[in-house]
Formats: structure tokens, sequence, C-alpha cells
């Protein structure tokens, strides 16, 4: 492990460990416990933000290299000329699946490394993630076929 995470590394009473961020996550007690759930998650993200960079595995970062390129690739398709989009976009679309289920496969191995009930944290967020995805999916399907027909134009 990384010298700076070792001396970040706790080990509570119970034997299991855990890292802490001293200054972006205090200690709460108290009725002050339960923060608001938005406040909680920016305070979490900012915490992911703020982690090393560095102490990831070569493979974590030529996933995540590759999702950017996907990325790209599937941005380009809408500037691609006609005779052209479809096959990038085809292109692109392939390559981005590809890219989004080895880069979550590459992660999801660390869940075997967790207790029950931050696996179990682990797999919700992914399902809501999932979930908030297809909402988002069918939602912009929604108002793009909106915008269509009352613009009365065929595109």
């Amino acid at each position: 492990m990384n010298s700076d995470i070792d001396s970040q590394l706790l080990i509570d009473q119970s034997g299991s460990s855990a890292l802490a961020a001293k200054s972006l996550m205090p200690a709460i007690v108290g009725k002050d416990a339960r923060r608001p759930p938005l406040k909680s998650s920016w305070e979490a993200f900012q915490y992911l933000m703020s982690l090393p960079k560095g102490t990831f595995r070569e493979s974590d970062k030529i996933t995540a290299a590759f999702l950017g390129t996907a990325v790209l690739l599937l941005a380009s398709t809408v500037m691609a000329p006609p005779p052209y989009s479809g096959i990038i976009g085809l292109a692109g679309d392939m390559f981005f699946g590809l890219t989004i289920f080895s880069y979550i496969i590459n992660r999801f191995g660390v869940v075997k490394l967790l207790h029950a009930r931050e696996a179990v944290l682990i797999w919700d967020l992914m399902l809501g993630a999932f979930l908030l995805g297809i909402f988002v999916a069918v939602n912009f399907s929604l108002a793009m076929s909106y915008i269509r027909s009352s613009m009365s134009i065929g595109i």
C-alpha cells in the first residue's frame, strides 16, 4: 500500500479496516449524526475527488482512458458528415458498450473484499445508477419525440 494511505488506515475494535479522511469526513456524534442527504452526498463526492489517484491499478487507468476515448468517439457522431454518421455512430456505440462493460467488470471484484453491509450498499448504488440511466434515457427519448412532433419537421 501507499504510505499516504497507510497513515490513514484505521482498524476498529471489531478488526475491520477503513480509510478515514480526517479533514473532509469529520466524526459527527449526537443529534447531528444524520446529515441531510444532499449535504452528505456532496461531502462524499468531495472526499472521493480528494483521494490520491496514483494508487490505482494499471488496468483501472487503462479502462478509464478507454472510457474517455469512447465518450469522445460517441460525441463525434454528432459532427460526422451524413454518409459516415451511421457507421461512426454504430462503432462508437459498440466501443462505448464494451468499454463500460470492461470498466465495471475490472472494478467489480473489489466487492469480495468488503463486509456484507458494505457490499450490499455498493450493489444498491450500482443498481440505482443503472436505474437512473434508464430514467434519463427514457425521458430524453420522450423529450426528443415531443420536440420533433411539435416542430413538425421530419428528422
